[in-house]
């Protein structure tokens, strides 16, 4: 598995309010700064783990499994099925830094009255919205198609070997 959080260690990645209520002001620029390293720590981490739970819900197309004991499946499918509920955590977790960024980045910019910041985040998160449907829309669409080649096999293996599976 990849990085625990997103922003490496240490506090969470959190940083303090950008209001004067915080014990060491930043300046502009370090929060700007702090603000790009926690975007991208984040999108790395949820990329990184969207890929490997992809790669590992990725069903064997060969047949060599099928000649491992029972024992061997069951341990298999555990082990694949851990690494699926793990992945899916830290993509959550680097779903709600991102969140938590977005509303100190929001804070940040009606502190400090940036309206073009606002609207480049209010327009890149429309853009990112319509980048996750566009996915979703994807994985239906190939989960169609496995759904349908799998009741295409069924059908086959029924239809030679006289068996319902």
């Amino acid at each position: 598995m990849n990085r625990a959080g997103p922003s490496g260690g240490g506090g969470g990645g959190k940083s303090g309010p950008p209001g004067g209520n915080s014990k060491i002001m930043m300046s502009k620029t370090q929060l700007l700064s702090d603000y790009r390293n926690r975007l991208r720590g984040a999108l790395r981490s949820a990329a990184e783990n969207i890929q490997g739970l992809a790669l590992a819900a990725k069903v064997p197309t060969d047949d060599s499994h099928k000649h491992h004991s029972q024992t061997a499946r069951t341990a298999h499918y555990n082990t694949v099925r851990n690494e699926l509920v793990n992945r899916a955590t830290l993509i959550v977790k680097a779903a709600e830094e991102l969140l938590t960024l977005n509303n100190d980045v929001k804070s940040f910019t009606i502190l400090r009255d940036f309206k073009s910041v606002n609207e480049a985040i209010i327009q890149s998160e429309s853009a990112f919205k319509q980048e996750v449907n566009r996915g979703a829309n994807s994985y239906d669409g190939m989960r169609l198609v496995n759904a349908g080649m799998s009741t295409d096999l069924d059908k086959e293996l029924a239809d030679h070997f006289q068996r319902n599976y």
